[in-house]
């Protein structure tokens, strides 16, 4: 389960301002790592595969209510004719496959001699040749006759009226167990990145070096947004003679402004390990709890 973040101010020390890099949350068998990957990715296969198969059974829903007004509308208005099996049509076996039967029957349109060909074919054939039977077909239009068989009149009707709503339930139900699936991961992931950011925040306050360092930012997190809101930072700077670099530190979010309590230039504790400046902690001790 990857979660992915878009930071524009880093959260490790020594890093400068204003820097722009998606940051992902990986969750692992030791706990939750960070890494920046701009091709990182949600995988979701059994709620893709839900959405699927939910897309295709609502397709198959309008479909089966065309064809059956198509096959009402047509036996109500179909001229019956008695024909007769002329011959089997075999289409060409593929590898793997049998080959496929398909009845044709001639029926007499006056003195016109009229071919159907069965629209449903099957490993076996299902008429004899010279077998008598019932063919409709619309007024004027004899070549557009069906062999009445339950197949032929009604197969469409009942694959779509099965499958359409059987593929809508078996797809709404993968769709949503997949997502309760990925928000639960996603809480786990949170969960654990909460433990590990709260762990290195008690070290800093208990095995770190606390400095005065100066605000730097007070702005909104715009890669952060929750029910529309976005929450505030403070972001502070230290130069740290030891190591001789400037330091940049960024404070927990803050879901109001801070800059009655913090103003640029104004200073703000930072306790932080000088052996590994990216375990740190700014005390937002201005403000009330």
């Amino acid at each position: 389960m990857e979660i992915r973040l878009s930071a524009k101010v880093g959260g490790n020390a020594g890093q400068t301002s204003g820097s722009s890099a998606p940051v992902v949350l990986i969750r692992t068998n030791e706990g939750v790592s960070m890494t920046s990957n701009s091709s990182a990715g949600i995988n979701l296969p059994p709620r893709l595969l839900g959405l699927v198969l939910g897309v295709v059974g609502i397709i198959l829903t309008p479909v089966f209510v065309w064809v059956l007004v198509d096959t009402l509308i047509f036996r109500a208005s179909a001229i019956h004719a008695e024909g007769e099996v002329t011959r089997i049509d075999w289409t060409e076996a593929r590898a793997n496959e049998a080959s496929i039967a398909h009845t044709v029957v001639q029926i007499r349109d006056g003195e016109r001699a009229v071919e159907i060909r069965s629209g449903v074919g099957s490993s076996s054939p299902t008429h004899a040749v010279g077998e008598k039977v019932v063919v409709l077909y619309p007024p004027g239009k004899p070549q557009e006759g069906r062999i009445d068989s339950f197949v032929e009149n009604y197969l469409g009707l009942i694959l779509s009226g099965v499958f359409g709503p059987a593929l809508l339930v078996v797809g709404g139900m993968l769709f949503f167990r997949g997502l309760r699936q990925d928000i639960a991961e996603a809480r786990e992931v949170l969960s654990q990145l909460d433990n590990v950011v709260l762990n290195r925040h008690q070290r800093a306050l208990t095995e770190g070096t606390a400095v005065q360092a100066k605000v730097a930012l007070v702005r909104p997190d715009e890669a952060v947004t929750v029910d529309g809101r976005h929450p505030w930072v403070i972001v502070a700077e230290h130069w740290d003679e030891a190591i001789g670099r400037k330091l940049t530190f960024a404070s927990e979010p803050i879901w109001f402004d801070p800059k009655q309590y913090y103003t640029v230039g104004s200073d703000v504790k930072v306790c932080y390990l000088p052996e590994d400046p990216s375990v740190y902690a700014v005390v937002l001790d201005r403000i009330p709890d």
